[in-house]
């Protein structure tokens, strides 16, 4: 039940996974991959440079990572989800927990899958950046700086890009994506 804090480089660690039951899990330093979990504390996780695969699950913890990451999945009950730095494919689910993910570098074939139930998602794509897929916000709205048709009845956005693929869902909150 106590916070498990992890400083350092761990090249070898192919995943370096920190496990916590009640306790905040706190990284800063570097594995190739990483995989952090806690049942209710907070996950803080500062990456020194990019990592290739990120894993982070809680029920009742914030999730918060920085420093870049190739491939993210994150799924958390009832905290908020902050990830700065994405360079690829992001996975992301919640039920009751806002959602904010700043990417770097996303691909043309690269998918982003983020569903809330009553959370706000806010997507900051990089520049240059022409999203394909849809929004759907139930009870909510949709702001988008991106093309898109758009079906006020059905609370839908689909999106004309060239990709990357976003699908991204909430029943109860406001998607941005700037």
């Amino acid at each position: 039940s106590a916070t498990l804090r992890l400083e350092g480089e761990f090249p070898a660690a192919r995943p370096l996974r920190l496990r916590s039951a009640s306790g905040d899990v706190e990284l800063a330093g570097w594995a190739p991959e990483l995989e952090a979990r806690s049942t209710s504390g907070n996950l803080v996780l500062h990456a020194g440079h990019s990592v290739s695969r990120l894993l982070a699950r809680t029920s009742s913890g914030m999730v918060t990572f920085s420093g870049g990451a190739h491939s993210t999945r994150c799924d958390a009950s009832s905290g908020d989800v902050r990830l700065e730095g994405l360079l690829g494919p992001l996975a992301v689910a919640t039920s009751s927990g806002n959602v904010t993910a700043a990417f770097d570098s996303l691909a043309a074939g690269d998918e982003v899958h983020v569903t809330t139930t009553s959370g706000r998602v806010r997507l900051t794509l990089p520049p240059g950046t022409q999203p394909a897929g849809e929004v759907s916000a139930t009870r909510g709205e949709i702001r988008s700086v991106y093309p898109g048709q758009s079906d006020p009845k059905a609370r839908t956005l689909r999106l004309t890009g060239s990709g990357p693929k976003l699908v991204i869902t909430t029943t109860s909150g406001r998607i941005e994506l700037q």
